[in-house]
């Protein structure tokens, strides 16, 4: 496996990665994740009724990620990567 060359370093820091930035990360998260339920859903042949049942679960996942993940994430007290 080749080595990085030591002087690069992943900076985070200097970003500034903001709330509004979590939220656009999760966004997009959300909507691969709905995706693939929907082609789950699809490859396996489920029924209507199921279908909606699944959405409904999975709509509450997301929800509940939207409630309890921004202050784990919170950057603040992130460690920095320098």
């Amino acid at each position: 496996m080749a080595k990085r060359p030591k002087g690069r370093h992943l900076q985070l820091s200097g970003r500034g990665v903001g709330p509004s930035d979590t939220n656009h990360m999760l966004e997009i998260f959300f909507a691969l994740d709905r995706m693939v339920v929907e082609l789950s859903m699809l490859r396996y042949s489920v029924s209507r009724r199921d279908r909606n049942i699944m959405r409904e679960q999975n709509q509450r996942l997301h929800d509940a990620f939207r409630e309890y993940l921004p202050p784990i994430l919170d950057i603040s007290e992130s460690p920095s990567f320098e």
